[in-house]
C-alpha cells in the first residue's frame, strides 16, 4: 500500500483522464465481445504506471467490476 500512496501524488492529471478514458473503452469492448477488456489495458497501464504497478491496478479493476456476492 505503501508504494501505491508514494506514486498518486506525483501522476498528473492527464495520466488518470488516460487511464479512465482506456478503462471504459475497454469496459465497452469487454461488454460487447464478452471478454478481454483487461488485455487492452495491460499496454497502456504498463507505460503509463510501469511494470510494478501493473498488475494490482488491473487486478482492482477486475475485483471492482465483478457482480456483488461473486
Amino acid at each position: 500500500m505503501d508504494g501505491l500512496i508514494e506514486w498518486l501524488p506525483e501522476m498528473a492529471f492527464v495520466s488518470l483522464l488516460i487511464i479512465f478514458v482506456a478503462g471504459v473503452l475497454a469496459f465497452i469492448l469487454s461488454t460487447i465481445s464478452g471478454g478481454g477488456g483487461t488485455l487492452v489495458l495491460v499496454p497502456i497501464v504498463n507505460w503509463l504506471l510501469g511494470v510494478s504497478n501493473t498488475a494490482p491496478v488491473l487486478n482492482l479493476r477486475i475485483k471492482l467490476l465483478q457482480p456483488a456476492g461473486s
